[in-house]
């Protein structure tokens, strides 16, 4: 029998389910660590039972003397305790033998064999095992030990903190006279809201007064909170820049680079590209105008063309390339990713990361921050151990799109 704190449980091998699950109750008394996953539906035998779950468990279970370690989706109702899939049986290659009913296990050789218990009808076969809580607090007491080294690099002042590098964005213009954009006509509220904005940057140094010939208008943009994100319409100055052309990686190469990648940790910079400061010569091309006067920035700021997103790239790249070229690191902008098949290795690369933030003075949000996931989203897809998904919230539109009830309609 499976036995947790001295009570039996019961495995169920399911040649037939493509996915492996454990029972609701189950993990709330084990207090497994759970995360998001993509959502399925669970449709049993007798069809008459569907449930959707969008969360997994993570444990560590003995067969015949051999630690496995899975992700297993959160059923509420199910006939055993725990459930072992297709998913598993692919994963470490392991065989029903009907004919002799057992489970064979290529741990060694020569292999390892189980012998199995008739299960009631429409299951499969029932294996006596042993789970083990996965030591999700061990790795959690990790994290706050590591992260305990570094309290300077989390974003806690107004002021936004400049990189220590040898680094500075600069925007080459052509011959082209300096371009003087005409005042936009604002409510008073609009108005408000800028001189907050305003406010708010000269508070961080992000903007200083200005004199400049060049002129800029800004521009607010309502995002999905309701609030408004503070925007300058660079689109004449992007027209006269000459545009450097660093690459940026594709999408989908990064991801390829994931592998069997179990534990992954991504980093937030704050206001990322504000902490690349701006080429003393060009901060007077960033002029924008306000109710109360001209202002210019002192650092790289939204809405430039994508030069702005190469230099990122090209700042990101130089510090981290050697990790990159391990495999271990992956940079898209100011989204950078760590990932790694084992824990020790991760808590490794994650310290020597935080080391380089340090050293060049980046700032980190930590709300936004996730530390030694099994499943996150990252680049507009869900990844975890199991291989790489599309993010659901990004076809939900799609897949609750309602059905055509008329001909208009269709």
């Amino acid at each position: 029998m499976a036995r947790i704190h001295n009570q039996p449980y019961e495995a169920l091998l399911d040649s037939g389910s493509t996915i492996s699950s454990i029972s609701l109750d189950l993990v709330n008394s084990l207090h497994l660590p759970t995360s998001s996953a993509p959502p399925i539906n669970v449709v049993f035998r007798d069809r008459q039972k569907i449930y959707q779950s969008s969360t997994q468990a993570h444990c560590t279970f003995v067969l015949a003397q051999h630690t496995f370690v899975h992700s297993f989706y959160v059923l509420p109702k199910q006939l055993f305790s725990l459930t072992l899939g297709c998913d598993w049986f692919v994963k470490h290659g392991a065989q029903l033998h009907f004919d002799t009913q057992r489970l064979v296990l290529p741990h060694n050789k020569p292999f390892t064999t189980i012998p199995l218990l008739s299960a009631p009808r429409g299951s499969t076969q029932v294996i006596h095992t042993q789970i083990h809580v996965e030591p999700s607090e061990s790795r959690l007491a990790d994290l706050r030990h590591l992260l305990k080294s570094f309290p300077s690099i989390f974003c806690k002042t107004q002021k936004t903190a400049q990189v220590n590098l040898p680094i500075q964005h600069a925007i080459p213009t052509t011959d082209a006279p300096p371009i003087r954009m005409a005042t936009r006509r604002r409510s008073p509220l609009d108005h408000q809201r800028i001189a907050t904005a305003v406010q708010d940057m000269l508070e961080k140094d992000i903007i200083e007064p200005s004199t400049s010939e060049w002129v800029s208008e800004p521009h607010l943009v309502r995002k999905e909170d309701g609030s408004f994100r503070f925007c300058i319409d660079f689109r004449q100055l992007n027209k006269v820049t000459k545009h450097d052309r660093y690459p940026l990686p594709r999408i989908d190469d990064l991801l390829d680079q994931l592998g069997h990648s179990r534990y992954f940790t991504s980093l937030d910079l704050a206001s990322g590209y504000w902490q690349i400061p701006l080429r003393k010569e060009d901060k007077h091309k960033t002029t924008f105008r306000t109710q109360h006067g001209l202002y210019q920035f002192k650092r790289m700021p939204f809405g430039l063309s994508d030069d702005a997103g190469n230099t990122f790239q090209r700042m990101a790249n130089s510090n981290f390339q050697d990790l990159i070229f391990q495999g271990v690191v992956l940079v898209y902008l100011d989204d950078i990713l760590i990932h790694t098949d084992s824990w020790p290795k991760h808590i490794q690369i994650l310290r020597e990361v935080l080391l380089r933030v340090q050293k060049y003075n980046l700032q980190l949000q930590f709300r936004k921050c996730k530390w030694g996931a099994t499943t996150l989203r990252f680049l507009g897809f869900m990844i975890s151990e199991q291989g790489i998904q599309l993010d659901p919230a990004k076809t939900r539109a799609v897949a609750e799109y309602p059905k055509p009830s008329n001909i208009k309609s269709l």
